[in-house]
């Protein structure tokens, strides 16, 4: 269940800091109309950085393909899965579309740190798109090299951007 190596534990730490790093940059923020979409913005990080955390232990989608075997199995549609299996990929991939679709729109007039926090994130999403297609081919040959680089990368461009948001408002740091 979940990734219980030592990058893995580091990562789902990475995703937990990143969590709280968002929150700050959401709550340091003025609590004016002109900067709602940019709260909203490192809200939504930080709910899907925590998300995305729990899920790297507790793999909620192994669970899901289990079940989802077990049912098209008792329905006599096993032979199909395959169609199955694109539905679900195809849905991942409408999800990180209209996703990024959402973040692009509110991103226009955000801040260079929000920009670089959701590069960030699409990073982690690229990863998470390539582990979906890939499936069940990634641990044997891709594992590595996605593990090492994509999904880190995406939550340290995360939690720097996040931490420098903060770090602007209290005048800390170049805005």
């Amino acid at each position: 269940m979940g990734d219980p190596t030592v990058l893995g534990w580091c990562v789902t730490i990475l995703y937990f800091l990143c969590a709280f790093l968002c929150y700050h940059a959401a709550h340091n923020l003025p609590h004016t109309p002109h900067f709602a979409r940019e709260r909203l913005g490192w809200s939504a990080l930080q709910a899907a950085t925590l998300l995305l955390g729990v899920n790297k232990q507790l793999d909620l989608q192994l669970h899901i393909t289990r079940v989802g075997k077990r049912v098209v199995y008792e329905l006599g549609l096993y032979e199909f899965r395959w169609l199955f299996r694109l539905g679900i990929f195809l849905a991942a991939l409408l999800t990180m579309v209209v996703v990024t679709a959402w973040a692009a729109a509110l991103l226009r007039q955000a801040s260079v740190q929000l920009r670089w926090a959701y590069f960030g994130l699409l990073l982690v999403f690229l990863y998470i798109g390539i582990r979906v297609a890939l499936f069940e081919h990634v641990s044997s040959r891709w594992s590595g090299p996605l593990s090492l680089f994509l999904e880190p990368a995406g939550l340290v461009l995360v939690g720097v951007a996040a931490r420098g948001s903060v770090r602007a408002r209290l005048g800390l740091g170049r805005p």
